[in-house]
Order: C-alpha cells, then structure tokens, then sequence
C-alpha cells in the first residue's frame, strides 16, 4: 500500500500576526447597531477615532450621559485632529463633510517605515457603504483594510444594509460579521452566503438583538475587552 504523500507546511517562524480587526456591522435603522457599537464594541477602547459626517448619531450629549461613554471632544475641524492624534489616548468624533477620507490620511501606511504615522488605533466609519460599492472602494479605506495590521488599526464598518453586496476586498477580510435586524431582502439573501439559518432570523430580531455570522464569541470579547 502506498504511503499517503503529505505536503509541506511553513513554519512562518518570525513571521507577525494580525494584530488587527476589521468588523463589519449592519442593521436596519433603529435596529440598535450604532448603539451598541459605542456603548458596547468602543466603550473601553483609548485611542478611539470615529468618523460620523451624516448624522449625530456619536457624541450625543444626552447619550454619553445616560450610557457613561466619554469623548475628548467632537471635531468639526479636520486641522484640529492633529492635536489629539499626538497624544497617547484619545477619543474623538469627527464631522468634517468636506474631508471625510481626508481624515484617514494620517493612517496611510509609509511603506518604507513599515506603519503609519498615526498606529494602534481603532476607526469607527459610520455609513460605510457611501464609500465602496461591490467593484470600488476608497483607497484610503482600501489602505486599512489590506495594510493595517501592519499599524495595529482596528476598521469598524456600520451601515444599514449591504449595498451592491458589499465591496469584494472588504468582505475577503473582514474578521468579524455581526447583523441586526434586517428586513430588506437584498440584505437578507446577501447573509445567506454566510449562514442560511441565521439569515432567516434576522427579520424578528428585537432591538439590540444581532447574529453573528462570523466570527467567533470569544473574539468579540477580547475586542471589546482590550483598551
């Protein structure tokens, strides 16, 4: 009988691993996902940068308040970002419509430094969808998304449904896939991909309840437990 051949694996001995995620949050309007995602996924997190153009859905004073969820300060200035990226902990909100991606210039990856000029950090990006569709995506989010681990920065996606399928690069990496209750049945065929099961409960889910479709429990809490 023939000995079964049994091919080579790396040992990847020195080579880093991922110190990084990239989460993806989706839910209806109203569904409960943005407020979960700053009280819950951001809460302990001291280099916290969340970009949020559209709306007031962060920093809301009456919000921050009842939930204790604190913020150096909500800018609505892209120069005076500066300041506070310098610093060893930081918590901002930022609402500068006309620099949306302008924003995350100062995470762009210096190829010959090996990271960015702004490291270890996680980036919230409210309404992710307007920034990618299924072909296309935003270079300065394409950055992240391929070369953050190289600078330990977290993406955290939210949007309400995935339009146009989500962009293809950002679905291949993303780590973690949590969604809210959805009642489009373009968002509910696209979760389907993932798991049929949890796709169809989707439609009942209360507010504040989500599945998570990949990923793993244990991740999300370390996420969530790691400052």
């Amino acid at each position: 009988m023939e000995k079964e051949l049994k091919l080579p694996k790396a040992s990847a001995l020195g080579r880093e691993q991922n110190d990084n995620l990239i989460i993806a949050v989706y839910g209806d309007h109203g569904s409960g996902k943005t407020a979960w995602t700053e009280e819950i996924l951001c809460r302990n997190k001291q280099r916290l940068l969340i970009v949020d153009t559209t709306g007031h859905d962060y920093g809301n004073e009456d919000f921050c308040k009842a939930c204790h969820v604190e913020y150096d300060a909500v800018i609505e200035n892209l120069k005076d970002i500066a300041e506070f990226v310098s610093r060893d902990k930081f918590r901002i909100v930022v609402r500068c419509p006309e620099s949306e991606m302008s924003v995350l210039n100062v995470f762009q990856h210096d190829a010959e430094k090996k990271s960015s000029l702004v490291t270890d950090c996680t980036i919230v990006l409210e309404e992710i969808h307007r920034f990618m569709d299924a072909q296309n995506i935003e270079p300065e989010i394409a950055n992240i998304v391929t070369l953050g681990r190289h600078s330990r920065l977290n993406l955290v996606g939210v949007s309400q449904i995935p339009r146009g399928q989500t962009n293809l690069l950002f679905r291949s990496q993303v780590d973690i896939f949590i969604s809210f209750r959805q009642t489009e049945q373009s968002a509910i065929k696209f979760f389907s991909d993932f798991d049929y099961e949890k796709a169809e409960k989707l439609r009942n889910l209360e507010r504040g309840e989500y599945e998570l479709l990949r990923g793993t429990p244990e991740k999300i809490m370390e996420f969530i437990n790691k400052p």
